[in-house]
């Protein structure tokens, strides 16, 4: 807690990329309370589980205080987001959710998978400029 009383957030939540794939995580759980029929339960906790493990994946990373893990999370994001992709398919193809819902989904997904590999790539990048130079002959 500060001074102030206030409680800080953890570092996480100031990113982009985190505050985007939970703003996805809770729009799909909404759109899972929308779902009837007998296959519904299935296809909502499949839904649930790969949003909500994105931003999980992007928390976890960076709270790790290493770069090297931060980037095995967020390649875990990237599957999780495979597999949002895939069951928002399935919902579309099954007629479970309209064309320009599926297609509003899916355009949040690609842009977050843009974020993604984008973070991938300046963490890979900052561990190359803290490589300390090998020692002289």
């Amino acid at each position: 807690m500060r001074p102030d009383g206030q409680t800080t957030q953890p570092p996480y939540r100031n990113l982009k990329i985190w505050v985007e794939s939970f703003d996805l995580a809770l729009d799909i759980f909404q759109l899972t309370r929308k779902l009837h029929g007998p296959a519904a339960r299935a296809i909502s906790k499949r839904l649930i589980e790969a949003s909500s493990h994105v931003p999980l994946a992007v928390a976890r990373g960076q709270s790790s205080g290493s770069a090297r893990e931060f980037i095995a999370c967020l390649h875990q994001g990237l599957s999780n987001l495979s597999e949002l992709e895939t069951d928002l398919v399935l919902c579309h193809e099954s007629g479970h959710i309209p064309s320009h819902q599926h297609k509003a989904y899916q355009s949040r997904v690609v842009e977050i998978r843009r974020m993604t590999s984008s973070l991938i790539r300046r963490l890979r990048l900052s561990m190359r400029s803290e490589v300390p130079a090998s020692p002289e002959v």
